[in-house]
Protein backbone atom coordinates (compact mmCIF):
# COMPACT_ATOMS: atom_id res chain seq x y z
CA UNK A 1 0.00 0.00 0.00
CA UNK A 2 1.08 3.46 -0.83
CA UNK A 3 -0.31 6.30 1.43
CA UNK A 4 0.37 9.98 1.24
CA UNK A 5 -0.46 13.86 1.34
CA UNK A 6 -0.66 15.62 -1.66
CA UNK A 7 0.79 19.10 -1.42
CA UNK A 8 -2.73 20.72 -0.90
CA UNK A 9 -3.60 18.18 1.92
CA UNK A 10 -5.27 15.53 0.33
CA UNK A 11 -4.97 12.20 1.66
CA UNK A 12 -4.22 9.32 -0.26
CA UNK A 13 -3.91 5.36 -0.05
CA UNK A 14 -3.96 3.31 -2.94
CA UNK A 15 -2.53 -0.49 -3.36
CA UNK A 16 0.39 -0.21 -5.87
CA UNK A 17 -0.78 -3.70 -7.93
CA UNK A 18 -3.14 -1.49 -9.60
CA UNK A 19 -0.26 0.07 -11.19
CA UNK A 20 0.59 -3.31 -12.88
CA UNK A 21 -2.73 -3.34 -15.28
CA UNK A 22 -2.74 -2.57 -19.02
CA UNK A 23 -5.75 -0.63 -19.05
CA UNK A 24 -3.68 1.62 -16.65
CA UNK A 25 -0.59 2.00 -18.91
CA UNK A 26 -3.10 2.54 -21.35
CA UNK A 27 -5.14 5.16 -20.29
CA UNK A 28 -1.45 7.11 -19.12
CA UNK A 29 -0.34 6.52 -22.33
CA UNK A 30 -3.14 8.55 -23.51
CA UNK A 31 -2.21 11.44 -20.71
CA UNK A 32 1.24 11.93 -21.58
CA UNK A 33 0.66 11.80 -25.45
CA UNK A 34 1.54 15.01 -27.07
CA UNK A 35 -0.95 14.10 -30.07
CA UNK A 36 -4.01 13.39 -27.86
CA UNK A 37 -6.73 16.08 -27.64
CA UNK A 38 -7.59 17.81 -24.41
CA UNK A 39 -10.63 15.85 -24.42
CA UNK A 40 -8.86 12.29 -24.72
CA UNK A 41 -6.09 13.98 -21.61
CA UNK A 42 -8.90 14.97 -19.61
CA UNK A 43 -10.56 11.29 -20.01
CA UNK A 44 -7.81 9.73 -19.80
CA UNK A 45 -6.48 11.46 -16.19
CA UNK A 46 -10.23 10.42 -15.02
CA UNK A 47 -9.66 7.40 -15.82
CA UNK A 48 -6.54 6.88 -14.27
CA UNK A 49 -7.71 8.55 -11.14
CA UNK A 50 -10.99 5.85 -10.98
CA UNK A 51 -8.30 2.59 -11.21
CA UNK A 52 -5.98 4.43 -9.14
CA UNK A 53 -7.86 5.35 -6.05
CA UNK A 54 -11.64 3.31 -6.55
CA UNK A 55 -14.52 5.46 -6.92
CA UNK A 56 -14.87 6.63 -3.34
CA UNK A 57 -11.61 7.84 -2.89
CA UNK A 58 -11.88 9.72 -6.44
CA UNK A 59 -15.28 11.71 -5.13
CA UNK A 60 -13.18 12.72 -2.35
CA UNK A 61 -10.57 14.09 -4.22
CA UNK A 62 -12.90 15.90 -6.77
CA UNK A 63 -14.74 17.40 -3.42
CA UNK A 64 -10.97 18.72 -2.10
CA UNK A 65 -9.93 20.31 -5.62
CA UNK A 66 -13.40 21.83 -5.87
CA UNK A 67 -13.43 22.98 -2.55
CA UNK A 68 -10.60 25.74 -3.54
CA UNK A 69 -12.29 26.49 -6.87
CA UNK A 70 -15.87 27.54 -6.35
CA UNK A 71 -17.05 23.67 -6.75
CA UNK A 72 -15.41 23.11 -10.04
CA UNK A 73 -12.85 20.45 -10.70
CA UNK A 74 -10.24 22.04 -13.44
CA UNK A 75 -8.31 19.31 -15.34
CA UNK A 76 -4.71 20.62 -14.40
CA UNK A 77 -5.64 20.40 -10.85
CA UNK A 78 -6.83 17.01 -11.69
CA UNK A 79 -3.85 16.23 -13.56
CA UNK A 80 -1.35 17.81 -11.11
CA UNK A 81 -2.91 16.00 -8.26
CA UNK A 82 -2.66 12.37 -9.92
CA UNK A 83 1.16 13.14 -10.99
CA UNK A 84 1.89 13.55 -7.13
CA UNK A 85 0.25 11.13 -5.90
CA UNK A 86 1.72 8.91 -8.58
CA UNK A 87 4.97 10.11 -8.23
CA UNK A 88 4.55 10.39 -4.56
CA UNK A 89 6.32 13.92 -4.32
CA UNK A 90 3.54 15.43 -1.85
CA UNK A 91 4.24 15.94 1.66
CA UNK A 92 4.06 12.77 3.86
CA UNK A 93 4.61 9.76 1.42
CA UNK A 94 5.77 6.57 2.48
CA UNK A 95 5.25 3.14 1.55
CA UNK A 96 3.53 0.48 3.46
CA UNK A 97 4.03 -3.02 2.65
Amino acid sequence: MRKGVTSTGFEYEYDEERLDDMRFVDALAVVVDDEASDFEKVFGASRLITMLLGPDMKRALYEHIGSTHGGRVPAAELEAALEEIMTGSGKDAEKNS
